[in-house]
């Protein structure tokens, strides 16, 4: 399948611009492979209430990339480029770090096929590093969506993450939801009391991962804060998992956004200022 059967540029949501790509086997075999693997629950189903909750995701680094043109944005764990080539598209300009090879190639081939179907370049920047060896700084927003939870030493990260970042700079975490008990329990079933794992990378460093050790937007705003990041905004949503049968339900999740069951839901958005 050609590009140029997509129209990329149309695309009003980032929900919409990963349907494209889900719908229609755009790169080559491996790569292709490697991108039905990580998005297999987004290929089984990715109806309008799981678009419209993937589009929220982003919602907040979003509007501040529109308000801010050229802003230097840092992804720290970019999977296969999906949010960063997105924000790109919206004039961010991108450095995307993640720590897995295969996940750079595919991006970087996204990447290129993107450019050929929009006409043009894009300021996007894919990186094999991990965020601990990054030696940059001045990042007007420092965006991680779902990687929180697998960053150690987390002290240490925390730590480093805030040097990152200008002062007045943002850094606008989307993560799983620790005071959902549903969640939790799926998580113990899944990994037991193993919190943690060691990667080795492709030059043989030794790398600690949190196996989803998943904190509450509280947890975020004191830790940040002991920092000197205010804590700007804090939004819930998402309680229904990715199955056909609750895509009916996107009003009702919605409703649960706005009241005071709000914190139960399984996904939430931090969004802190450096002072």
């Amino acid at each position: 399948m050609k590009t140029s059967d997509c129209r990329f540029g149309d695309t009003e949501t980032m929900g919409d611009f990963l349907s494209l790509w889900l719908e229609k086997p755009l790169l080559d075999a491996e790569y292709q492979k490697i991108f039905e693997t990580y998005y297999h629950s987004y290929k089984r189903s990715f109806g309008a209430r799981m678009r419209a909750s993937y589009s929220e995701q982003i919602g907040e680094t979003l509007a501040l990339v529109r308000s801010n043109p050229g802003s230097r944005v840092l992804e720290v764990g970019f999977g296969l480029g999906t949010e960063s080539l997105w924000l790109a598209m919206h004039g961010a300009h991108v450095l995307a770090i993640d720590i897995l090879g295969d996940f750079r190639d595919v991006a970087q081939r996204r990447k290129a096929l993107l450019e050929d179907n929009l006409g043009r370049p894009l300021h996007c920047e894919f990186r094999r590093v991990s965020v601990m060896d990054l030696e940059d700084d001045g990042f007007d927003v420092i965006w991680m969506e779902q990687t929180f939870h697998h960053l150690e030493p987390r002290d240490r990260v925390i730590d480093k993450i805030v040097s990152l970042v200008k002062p007045g700079g943002y850094i606008v975490i989307s993560e799983a939801n620790a005071l959902n008990l549903l969640l939790q329990l799926q998580l113990f079933i899944a990994r037991g009391f193993n919190m943690y794992f060691t990667h080795v990378d492709e030059d043989g460093k030794e790398i600690l991962i949190g196996r989803e050790r998943i904190v509450t937007a509280r947890y975020l705003r004191a830790a940040f804060g002991r920092r000197r990041v205010r804590c700007r905004s804090i939004r819930y949503f998402r309680v229904f998992p990715n199955r056909p049968i609750f895509d009916g339900l996107g009003r009702l999740e919605r409703w649960l956004a706005r009241n005071c069951l709000a914190p139960l839901q399984a996904q939430f958005n931090y969004v802190g200022q450096r002072e």
